[in-house]
């Protein structure tokens, strides 16, 4: 979630110590993450759909929208940075439970009625429909699948639900945090600074040598840069208070950044441009930030994660049901199927961040109380 924190030492009546975090919202990177889940899951709509934009159109969506799921890696990095920035080594198991609580309920609940659905032949069969084919579910790559670690195995099939190679990837990112916090926290700005812009060229490399990768080597060092960007980043703005007026510059800088990757067709800048975007507006004085801040777009940033696992199980079982082909490849009809589709997905990804997501991250706090409680005798 989109917040600054501050760790405090709480201890117990029954002894011992515990971490808690005190948080501070920050609405507008809660609320950007919510827009780029969204145009993640309308580019995957494009293309299982049958209407097709114009070829130059086509060409310059399929260089520029990959990139989106790279923002969410350098927003993570902004965000954990200043979450755990005074991480110690006493608090790593708090620290390890919370980041699997966030992740394993929602997905193992997806991947459960994957399973559910394969071993009775529902949906699942042979010449289901694009983007889900059987290969896509063999029985015998579900353990990699289920812990999240078939991203490090180099499996081009049998991931079962495809964007969680994202989340199969950011764990080896929590795991590396810790340590390249203990490198980097002590550092002055300038050092820090230098270090973004290493990170930022490092971005530019990955997503022009292996942009569109989900699997092996590809995808981890994909995903590590953008992680990697953002955590200096974070740092950076926890150290630097800078005017209203640099604030403002950085938006802007990038906004136009990505609308001139966007122009250029060179998605390689969009996960660059979005982490000055993200420092700008972690500081809540632009106008960016305050357009982002509107009640309906931050619930869209709560629900994101909900919104990202299940639109791929949503968007085979939709078009299972409600086959596009018996249809005319008309924008009009499009755009109905899409709304639709839309909607449906945002009233379960709320059904989902209600009842599976937040129940997750409470149980943290319920086994923290638990081991608050004295031993009897």
């Amino acid at each position: 979630m989109a917040f600054h924190f501050r760790r405090d030492i709480v201890k117990p009546a029954g002894g011992g110590n515990f971490v808690r975090y005190l948080v501070r919202d920050i609405p507008s990177l809660t609320a950007i993450r919510g827009l780029a889940a969204v145009a993640v899951v309308w580019f995957h709509l494009y293309l299982t759909s049958v209407y097709r934009l114009s070829p130059a159109v086509q060409t310059r969506l399929f260089d520029v929208c990959p990139t989106l799921v790279d923002f969410f890696f350098v927003l993570s990095g902004f965000i954990l940075a200043q979450v755990y920035e005074d991480l110690r080594g006493r608090d790593l198991g708090d620290y390890a439970l919370r980041r699997a609580l966030r992740i394993y309920p929602l997905h193992l609940s997806v991947i459960g009625v994957m399973v559910i659905c394969t071993a009775f032949s529902v949906i699942w069969v042979q010449d289901g429909p694009v983007l889900w084919q059987a290969h896509e579910v063999e029985w015998k790559t579900l353990p990699l699948a289920a812990s999240l670690l078939y991203p490090y195995f180099g499996l081009a099939d049998g991931y079962w639900n495809p964007p969680s190679w994202t989340m199969g990837v950011e764990l080896s990112c929590y795991v590396g945090l810790p340590v390249g916090l203990v490198l980097l926290r002590r550092l002055p700005p300038a050092a820090l600074g230098a270090i973004a812009l290493l990170a930022a060229g490092g971005v530019l490399w990955a997503q022009t040598e292996m942009a569109g990768s989900w699997a092996g080597l590809s995808c981890i060092v994909r995903g590590w840069s953008g992680f990697w960007l953002g955590v200096p980043l974070g740092l950076l703005a926890l150290r630097l208070t800078p005017p209203r007026a640099a604030v403002m510059l950085l938006e802007v800088a990038g906004v136009l950044g990505i609308a001139g990757a966007i122009a250029c067709d060179y998605g390689p800048l969009i996960p660059v441009a979005a982490g000055t975007l993200v420092w700008g507006m972690s500081y809540e004085g632009g106008y960016v930030a305050r357009l982002l801040s509107l009640r309906p777009v931050v619930y869209l940033g709560k629900i994101s994660f909900s919104i990202y696992v299940l639109h791929m199980l949503l968007l085979h079982t939709f078009w299972y049901f409600w086959p596009q082909l018996l249809y005319p490849a008309s924008l009009a009809v499009t755009l109905l199927r899409y709304s639709v589709f839309m909607t449906v997905l945002l009233t379960l990804a709320g059904l989902s961040y209600q009842y599976i997501e937040r129940p997750g991250m409470r149980f943290h706090r319920h086994l923290r109380r638990l081991s608050a409680i004295p031993a009897a005798g």
